[in-house]
């Protein structure tokens, strides 16, 4: 209990330092983020009109002081080009972002565990080798490349998506799989590596000597002990994926995060930019801490500590 009690107040000034940070994003900007948001050929009534809107005109502590409650009570700010809160613009784009990086974080776990599991097992013989070979492979393949040839066979050659892309569950498959067999490749490796250390302990030796069945051996004994790492790995994953979403979603013209945040850059609209490396930074956050709970389960000496 007081493990997760720690963890859970050592979020707090990482939340603050995370405010601090996408606060700092405009005081860091070159230039009159205004000038950068409106354009060159933007009268003065107007970026006088924009500069109020956003409070660039008080204090710094005043304005981090404004920033950090409304952060706190939920507002993110309201977009200069849509008018439209940024909270909501996020929310409405997240599930979508949510299922690509799920989808692809299943890829992974369902592919790379395993993979590894089995290379570990078969250290000592021909298979461990090619499959160690196999993830290079797959950590060498970009995803957005993969995203590309993807399309072209199986949305130009075979037709079996769309090319103009959607929500469907095709190309849900097809970006999930592009996004996900390179961190299988990653998260196949550190398995194995994991795996390799817990088999020379002297308690699966002692299992074996008793006559306990192999597959018993790896997957409830061994695996179990191998995880902590692969919690950790786990959670930057997904972290990682949530980035990694932002070209594949692209490629695969579907709606979410990564290509609100594209367009939020490119009509350098600074409350989306802001609110975006925010809210992503908290979802970041979150998911390291809900990574240290599940430390918890799989080695319940924490629970004590």
């Amino acid at each position: 209990m007081q493990f997760l009690l720690r963890r859970i107040i050592l979020t707090i000034p990482v939340l603050l330092g995370v405010t601090l940070l996408t606060f700092a994003i405009v005081k860091l900007t070159p230039g009159d983020p205004v000038i950068l948001m409106l354009g060159n050929s933007a009268t003065p009534e107007r970026v006088a009109e924009v500069r109020a809107q956003l409070g660039l005109d008080d204090p710094l502590l005043t304005q981090y002081g404004r920033y950090l409650s409304r952060v706190m009570a939920g507002d993110l700010g309201t977009s200069i080009r849509s008018k439209r809160p940024v909270l909501d613009e996020i929310m409405e784009r997240l599930p979508g972002t949510l299922e690509l990086a799920a989808g692809a974080l299943l890829v992974a776990t369902l592919t790379g565990i395993p993979f590894g599991v089995w290379a570990a097992a078969s250290r000592r013989r021909w298979p461990g080798p090619v499959l160690m070979s196999i993830t290079i492979v797959g950590m060498s393949l970009p995803s957005f490349w993969l995203a590309v040839i993807a399309l072209i066979v199986f949305g130009v050659n075979l037709r079996w998506v769309s090319v103009t892309g959607g929500d469907t569950l095709s190309s849900l498959v097809l970006a999930a799989l592009c996004l996900g067999i390179g961190e299988a490749a990653v998260l196949a490796r550190l398995t194995c590596s994991s795996m390799r250390e817990v088999l020379l302990a002297d308690y699966i030796r002692t299992a074996s000597a008793k006559g306990l069945a192999r597959p018993a051996i790896l997957w409830r004994h061994a695996l179990r002990n191998a995880l902590i790492p692969l919690l950790t790995q786990l959670g930057l994953l997904f972290g990682s994926l949530m980035g990694g979403s932002l070209f594949i979603e692209s490629v695969f013209a579907r709606s979410g995060l990564g290509r609100y945040a594209i367009n939020a850059i490119s009509a350098r609209d600074l409350p989306q930019i802001q609110g975006m490396v925010l809210f992503a930074a908290v979802i970041y956050v979150i998911v390291n801490l809900l990574v240290d709970l599940a430390y918890t389960w799989a080695d319940p000496r924490l629970r004590y500590a």
